[in-house]
């Protein structure tokens, strides 16, 4: 991937995950999620004739910085004095994704075009599938993209403005792949459906998309909560600190 290519890919985004747990943001600071360290540059060249680490990322990178959300790690991880954390599914049952027609949704949606409808239809349709899908739809309800991925996962891109649902056959909550990805990208939010709950994350106007990120790579809650209930404490204790808003409610 060239220099000028990744330029116009930051502009594009808030950020860019160049390998796991190395971040570019677009305002040229560089993270390392694990160590915590943070390098602030002034331009987009000063950081990349400085970071040799990001420019290997970036040359070695064949997928467009693809973006991939993922089922979670179940209802029952949690471990310490404050435990739990941000997960996602391993490897296993990641397979390659399979562009879908839209017509499906679009045909049935002609005549009313909304967004609710749309996630009924959505819900419907894969909320008891074995494998995850996923749809890139506007306010009006009318879809964009039609993608189906494999076990755990799916990759999907949504233009600003746009909603990416996606269901998880496990019925669990967010993962941090969902989360991170959804905040560095452009889209307006994310919807997670399972059989019995649906999961929502809308960002505002005063999403704090960098601060988000590196909250959720160190994110912990009370050890006695399980996997979706510690994501739900934690997604709904920090809302307004980062500017988003976040339901979880029966899938209908």
């Amino acid at each position: 991937m060239e220099k000028e290519y990744f330029r116009k890919l930051l502009k594009q985004r808030n950020g860019v995950e160049v390998r796991e747990d190395l971040f570019v943001f677009n305002d040229f600071e560089v993270y390392n999620a694990l160590t915590e360290e943070s390098r602030k540059y002034v331009t987009f060249d000063e950081m990349w004739d400085a970071e040799e680490e990001v420019r290997t990322a970036v040359d070695d990178e064949k997928d467009d910085f693809t973006v991939t959300l993922d089922g979670g790690r179940g209802a029952g991880s949690s471990s310490g004095e404050m435990g739990g954390g941000f997960g996602h599914a391993g490897i296993e049952g990641r397979g390659s994704d399979k562009t879908l027609y839209p017509a499906s949704f679009n045909a049935v949606n002609a005549t009313t075009k909304s967004y609710g409808d749309t996630l009924k239809i959505f819900a419907d349709k894969y909320k008891n599938a074995d494998r995850e899908y996923g749809v890139a739809v506007d306010d009006d309800g009318f879809v964009h993209k039609h993608v189906e991925g494999g076990a755990h996962s799916v990759s999907l891109v949504a233009k600003k403005g746009e909603m990416m649902l996606h269901n998880h056959p496990g019925g669990g909550n967010f993962s941090d792949l969902d989360l991170i990805n959804t905040a560095k990208e452009a889209s307006k939010g994310i919807v997670a459906v399972g059989s019995k709950k649906t999961y929502s994350f809308v960002k505002t106007n005063k999403f704090k998309a960098k601060e988000f990120i590196k909250a959720v790579k160190k994110a912990k809650w009370p050890k006695n909560l399980g996997y979706n209930e510690g994501a739900d404490w934690w997604l709904r204790r920090n809302a307004k600190e980062y500017g988003y808003k976040y339901t979880a409610r029966k899938t209908k």
